[in-house]
């Protein structure tokens, strides 16, 4: 028993940090759909910006809000095409850390934002998303399934966080959104760094 236990405290800590090549795609006994809607939310990079967008959206005004949650899952498909055509620059995933800042700042803030910016950003993380995901499409993969897979639980992350805002009436749990997003904006923060 002792041998074991040696053996899985030595063995552990360089699995930790030379961990073998991941062959995610295509995800056995999960079809091509539910891939795609596993995608965005079981990654750090995409799941937190999608809460963060929720929650800005949830924070303004509800012509704002809906403009956001109409835009979010257009720009997030029209992303995941653009993947097709164009390689997935390097630095997304510098830009996708960015956003976790900025949307961070923007929901610990709690400010409206003109309906103009608010579209603007969320689209634009919306592509980067889409295009991101895009890239993960194999041969093995159809993208008639995957791609609506994709969209569909990104707009259900952010309806679910526009809801959740939108139903808080006691004044603390308003307060502890913008502490969330202050979170959201370190854990951006702390994710470039490290990169």
């Amino acid at each position: 028993m002792n041998r074991r236990l040696f053996i899985t405290a030595l063995t552990l800590p360089i699995s930790l940090f030379a961990p073998a090549v991941a062959n995610a795609h295509p995800i056995k006994g999960v079809g091509d759909f539910y891939a795609g809607m596993l995608h965005p939310i079981t990654a750090i990079e995409y799941a937190v910006p999608l809460i963060a967008i929720g929650l800005c959206a949830g924070q303004q005004s509800r012509e704002t809000a809906r403009d956001m949650v109409v835009a979010f899952p257009i720009a997030c498909g029209l992303g995941a095409l653009l993947a097709f055509i164009v390689a997935v620059p390097g630095k997304l995933a510098v830009i996708d850390y960015g956003c976790m800042v900025v949307l961070g700042v923007l929901v610990a803030l709690a400010r409206r934002m003109p309906s103009a910016i608010a579209i603007v950003l969320t689209a634009s993380v919306g592509v980067m998303i889409g295009w991101d995901n895009g890239a993960e499409i194999t041969a093995e993969i159809s993208p008639y399934r995957f791609i609506p897979g994709l969209v569909f639980s990104s707009l259900l992350s952010i309806v679910y966080g526009v809801g959740l805002v939108r139903h808080l009436k006691v004044p603390w749990t308003l307060f502890a959104v913008r502490v969330v997003g202050s979170w959201i904006a370190a854990l951006g923060i702390l994710v470039s760094g490290i990169r």
